[in-house]
């Protein structure tokens, strides 16, 4: 009976482990932040960027999580100008918002490589629900190097947002210049190494 046990106790031990949650670490290395975000109309072209950001993913097994925080200061459109108004109150008012996040609530696998995500996504002070489609791709360990020490996967969505739903009103200024809803490209790379 002793061998039984302990071979029982070695599988269980094992299925314990096969299943423990993988956590990847975002903002840990230079290259592994990419985040567009752009506003299109007749009038003008607006692409922006912001390649800093702080959170983490989870996966385990068919279930997961992840949170997300990018600081808005360091939101850049290519003109200063522009990039100074940006934060200003009248748009995302940056001295008392100063991150853009979001924090799910629920992870599903849908096929290899393919989750879709339900969380809080929360800009100007406001929080809203949203769901997202989000691919994943681990990176080969002949390559991870390039990014830090441990096992890294790539994570990437888009999705849209409205202004008007974060309280964001286009002043008569801005009119025809501005698009009320804006698209957002995230491409991530997380490592599993702990953030020094």
């Amino acid at each position: 009976m002793k061998p039984r046990f302990i071979l029982v106790l070695l599988i269980l031990a094992l299925f314990t482990f096969s299943v423990q949650a993988e956590t990847y670490h975002f903002g840990t290395s230079p290259k592994g932040t990419n985040i567009s975000f752009s506003s299109e109309t007749i009038l003008e072209s607006i692409l922006g960027s912001v390649n800093t950001c702080s959170g983490d993913a989870s996966i385990n097994g068919d279930s997961g999580s992840v949170n997300i925080s990018i600081p808005v200061d360091q939101m850049r459109t290519g003109i200063e100008v522009r990039d100074h108004h940006m934060l200003e109150d009248m748009w995302l008012d940056g001295k008392n918002f100063p991150t853009i996040s979001f924090v799910s609530k629920h992870a599903k696998k849908l096929s290899d490589g393919k989750w879709e995500v339900t969380g809080d996504f929360t800009m100007h002070g406001v929080s809203k629900s949203k769901t997202v489609v989000v691919e994943t791709n681990p990176i080969p360990d002949d390559k991870a190097s390039m990014f830090g020490t441990g096992k890294w996967m790539r994570f990437k969505t888009e999705f849209s947002v409205k202004l008007a739903d974060y309280d964001i009103k286009i002043e008569s200024v801005a009119e025809g210049k501005v698009n009320e809803e804006w698209k957002i490209k995230v491409m991530l790379f997380g490592g599993t190494a702990e953030p020094k």
